[in-house]
């Protein structure tokens, strides 16, 4: 659609690079008959915790700090979350930390996550319903990788020298010290737990004819003329950011594709 009009373009070959959640989605309303397409919804579960220190530790654009903890994966694995004032805020609504609060104090804190790559979902598009359905079950055993690495990382923040953490859990305050902590982690119910998530993944996964969408050059396999080069097509969570890998596949992706046509 251009400028609200209809046009119709015709193509030799159609690269998708839609994303895991829109590239299933083209893929069904344009009546592909793969089963495969839009199952196996991957991504990274997390919860946060922030933690606030006597040293100053934050500063004004830092972006995302890179420290990770890999010594538990695949089970759960701990890194750093953007940390600015406004992000901050947000992370704090949980345990009522207000604006003010943090005006003088967002220099002495910063946000983690403990990450795990359990559960699965699904994308699916119906025919009157303009924007398509995402579901995804975390499970029982995600539900207790996050409970076991929040407990973990919250340790993790006490031994690194924080004087108070707040996790995002509805109504808990601050808290200061590592016996109040691990205490308190074993009572909160878990549907109290904020999570949150990144990095979709999987809808379109690279594998074999019966259980994927696409071969490794990332041709469907309901057209050789139809590729898919994003994120949808890595199999499973990768637990750690998918970029390098996207950009890697979809490269070659393309040298294969220009090698087969040449």
């Amino acid at each position: 659609v251009r400028a609200g009009k209809k046009t119709n373009e015709s193509f030799d070959y159609i690269f998708i690079c839609a994303g895991a959640i829109s590239t299933p989605n083209l893929l069904q309303k344009s009546k592909f008959k793969n089963r495969n397409i839009g199952k196996n919804l991957k991504l990274h579960p997390s919860i946060k915790i922030t933690a606030e220190f006597e040293e100053l530790i934050n500063f004004k654009n830092s972006g995302v700090a890179v420290h990770q903890v890999k010594e538990f994966s695949p089970k759960y694995s701990f890194g750093c979350s953007i940390s600015s004032p406004p992000h901050l805020a947000v992370s704090l609504l949980d345990n009522g930390i207000n604006a003010d609060y943090l005006e003088d104090k967002w220099p002495y804190m910063s946000t983690y996550y403990s990450m795990v790559t359990d559960g699965i979902g699904k994308v699916r598009t119906l025919p009157f319903l303009k924007e398509p359905i995402v579901t995804f079950k975390l499970g029982k055993v995600g539900l207790a990788n996050i409970h076991e690495g929040l407990i973990k990382l919250g340790n993790l923040l006490f031994e690194a020298g924080a004087t108070t953490v707040y996790p995002s859990i509805k109504g808990i305050r601050g808290i200061k010290s590592r016996d109040e902590w691990n205490a308190l982690s074993l009572s909160i119910p878990q549907n109290f737990y904020n999570l949150m998530t990144v990095h979709l993944m999987g809808t379109c996964k690279m594998s074999n004819s019966k259980t994927g969408v696409v071969d490794e050059r990332g041709k469907t396999y309901e057209s050789d003329r139809v590729f898919i080069a994003d994120s949808s097509i890595i199999p499973t969570a990768l637990g750690v950011n998918p970029q390098g890998t996207i950009m890697g596949l979809a490269s070659l992706i393309a040298d294969r594709f220009i090698e087969e046509i040449s």
